[in-house]
């Protein structure tokens, strides 16, 4: 068992510090979701709000997704390491055949000059979902960008939508993440997010025009130009 908890993976066991940390992450979100509204209501600078959103709100998402989360398999042959939330959007991803949903020729032009198509524009919360996942791998992915910036490009993408409560459930919703990369004592597991997907339903009535390439702007800038 000590050689176990020495590598940080295995058949990892709760204890009470578990508990205490979950309860902090839940006190670090709402005090992120708190400044949001705090920023908005002073009618603060537009950088200042997208901060916010990305340095605390997203990171509060982010740590509590992975909270009690299981080790990944790595394909490089390194040893396994905690999985990352931007890890689990892309196992829902997958699990939900988003490649294909957003390979279709349809969906490709309605991309490539941002139309919407008939018979091809998103009709439910999964599909929008599937998009911007897809649009975030196919922008952020070709730079090597961090999972971090993904997954933070994901929730400007979700708040300006006004999707983040729904998009998150229906990740949370999905049984196969839930048996496969959460241990029985995670926060998921124990609340299924719930109390947080509330928390966050209070930041539904603002309207928020986050950017979502802030991580690759200087690169696809640099492109423009020699293009």
């Amino acid at each position: 068992m000590f050689a176990v908890l020495q590598l940080g993976c295995g058949a990892h066991s709760f204890k009470r510090n578990d508990l205490k940390n979950s309860i902090d992450l839940r006190a670090k979100l709402e005090m992120a979701i708190f400044r949001i509204k705090e920023l908005i209501n002073e009618e603060q600078k537009f950088i200042q709000i997208t901060t916010a959103v990305r340095k605390y709100l997203a990171t509060s998402i982010r740590d509590l997704m992975q909270h009690g989360a299981r080790c990944f398999p790595r394909r490089n042959g390194s040893s396994n390491t905690h999985i990352h939330a931007w890890e689990i959007i892309l196992e829902y991803y997958h699990l939900k055949n988003g490649e294909k949903f957003n390979s279709t020729p349809a969906r490709k032009l309605s991309q490539s000059f941002n139309l919407d198509i008939a018979g091809a524009s998103p009709t439910s919360n999964k599909h929008n979902m599937l998009c911007t996942i897809g649009n975030i791998i196919s922008t952020h992915t070709p730079y090597k960008r961090s999972y971090d910036s993904h997954f933070k490009a994901f929730v400007c993408a979700a708040l300006n939508s006004n999707k983040l409560v729904s998009w998150m459930s229906l990740i949370f919703q999905c049984s196969q993440i839930i048996k496969l990369h959460y241990y029985p004592w995670s926060y998921v597991v124990k609340t299924g997010f719930q109390d947080s997907l509330k928390s966050l339903d209070t930041l539904t009535s603002y309207k928020f025009d986050l950017p979502v390439d802030l991580a690759v702007r200087q690169f696809q800038n640099i492109k423009d130009v020699f293009t």
